[in-house]
């Protein structure tokens, strides 16, 4: 009996002993300490703003015209220049004549003074979307025919007439210059030569619609220009009109009409 005393007292002095530290204390002196992790958001909800027109490539000054359409949306052509061919003599032409449009003079907004640029279609694209896919298209939808300001006479066309684009090159500001896409990649083309022509047949219905962009991927997002030639060198012999000789010319303003679009890319199928 005095040697089972001995023990348990013994014993209970371990317990005892063990009971005085704090739980888990051997485990503390060689474990990491856990991190707390914060959170922060932002949601970002689509914009759609008027849509400013500026020279190509430039973030201002803002200038009156070309036009832009009454309805705005994230992809969108904002706008595409007259192009002049300037006033030309009549005459008996043994070969079809071609004219060179003049650049695309128009003036400041704020200041009113008078600006001069080269010939240019802008356009955006300012979707929430990861890529941006799209096509933009021209097309010759009115033959040139005679008008006086406020209607065309059907009956004096310029029968046969056709346009050639040349030197085209694809432009953004240097603020979005990271989104700019890369023109000759396996994602992006760029015609920078085309013809836009009326009907073979007739002469004078729409012609062909020419897809003059075609881009995919993430780059692409923001505003931007295709422009013709550049100004002060090359951008008044970029944009031709060609007449056929056989065409019996009246003391007339003629007008013709091009049309741009910009059209989504659908995703491929499981994409």
């Amino acid at each position: 009996m005095k040697t089972r005393t001995v023990c348990s007292a013994a014993l209970l002095a371990l317990l005892s002993t063990a009971a005085l530290l704090p739980v888990g204390a051997a485990a503390a002196e060689s474990a990491t300490p856990v991190p707390a992790v914060g959170k922060g958001t932002i949601t970002y909800e689509q914009g759609n703003e008027k849509p400013e027109v500026t020279p190509p490539g430039e973030e201002g000054p803002e200038i009156d015209g070309p036009d832009t359409p009454e309805d705005w949306n994230p992809l969108m052509i904002v706008g595409a220049t007259t192009l002049d061919f300037d006033t030309q003599k009549i005459g008996t032409f043994t070969a079809d004549q071609v004219y060179n449009a003049k650049d695309f003079t128009t003036t400041e907004t704020a200041s009113g003074d008078a600006v001069t640029m080269e010939n240019f279609v802008k356009f955006r694209d300012i979707r929430g979307v990861k890529n941006h896919d799209y096509t933009v298209s021209a097309q010759m939808t009115k033959q040139f025919t005679a008008f006086d300001g406020t209607a065309y006479d059907e009956d004096l066309i310029l029968k046969g007439a056709s346009l050639a684009y040349s030197n085209a090159s694809l432009v953004t500001t240097a603020a979005n210059a990271d989104n700019l896409p890369a023109v000759g990649s396996a994602d992006t083309t760029l015609q920078t030569a085309f013809n836009l022509a009326p009907d073979s047949t007739t002469g004078s219905a729409a012609g062909d619609s020419v897809t003059v962009l075609s881009t995919k991927g993430q780059k692409g997002f923001g505003v931007f220009d295709i422009k013709f030639g550049e100004l002060g060198t090359t951008s008044q012999e970029s944009v031709k009109l060609t007449v056929p000789k056989s065409n019996q010319l009246t003391t007339n303003t003629y007008q013709g009409e091009i049309t741009w679009t910009i059209a989504e890319i659908p995703a491929a199928p499981g994409a």
